[in-house]
């Protein structure tokens, strides 16, 4: 009985000795190697925009007399170059010498294990950038200014040691809520940015998995 197309694509896949192999596992070692590589070449250049961000708001913060909020973002942002740096070493420790399959799938955990980790700090990452910017305006000379003007039109508003009240719970109901949506948030910004790789990645795997079982 001849064989199923399948079968043979199977068998090149699981036999290093069919015929088929060197030239399925070259093509599937190939696809697997240029996923990985496009992602590692998209993080570096994630972390140098990020790096390059944080200099560049820092400086600019400082120079229109937002020194509070330039260092709350040059922290932050300095942070997670370090954390990703971090993560893309142990990225580029994958072992590449293991068969197609292991390489991917060891790809996969990592980035699975990535993007959960990032999830965890950005539900704190987005709500101490808010906050970080919000008082960083407020004990600035423009919140000052912004204070004086508002009780100018307003003076019947209601302060307690010269807080307005009502925007002192807006901005703990938006902290609030920034907290509880920064890991959807986190999740859509990697769909933006990585959703291509992500789902040819998810492509490679499930076609090595259907020719394994």
């Amino acid at each position: 009985m001849e064989k199923t197309i399948e079968a043979i694509w199977q068998e090149g896949f699981l036999d290093d000795k069919a015929p088929i192999a060197p030239k399925l596992n070259d093509l599937y070692n190939q696809k697997s190697s240029n996923i990985v590589d496009k992602m590692i070449h998209m993080f570096k250049i994630n972390l140098l925009a990020l790096a390059a961000f944080a200099i560049v708001a820092l400086i600019t913060c400082v120079a229109v007399g937002l020194p509070y909020v330039g260092a709350t973002l040059f922290t932050l942002f300095a942070l997670l170059v370090v954390v990703g740096k971090r993560d893309l070493r142990s990225l580029e420790a994958i072992d590449k010498g293991v068969n197609s399959y292991e390489y991917i799938k060891a790809f996969d955990n990592w980035l699975k294990g990535n993007i959960a980790r990032f999830s965890m700090i950005y539900r704190f990452f987005y709500p101490v950038l808010f906050v970080g910017i919000v008082l960083g305006l407020w004990f600035s000379r423009h919140g000052e200014k912004m204070l004086k003007k508002v009780i100018e039109i307003r003076p019947e508003i209601y302060l307690v040691d010269g807080v307005p009240v009502y925007w002192a719970l807006a901005a703990v109901a938006c902290t609030g809520i920034i907290a509880l949506t920064a890991p959807a948030l986190y999740r859509f910004d990697m769909k933006l940015v990585y959703g291509n790789i992500m789902k040819k990645l998810d492509e490679i795997l499930s076609d090595m998995e259907e020719l394994r079982n």
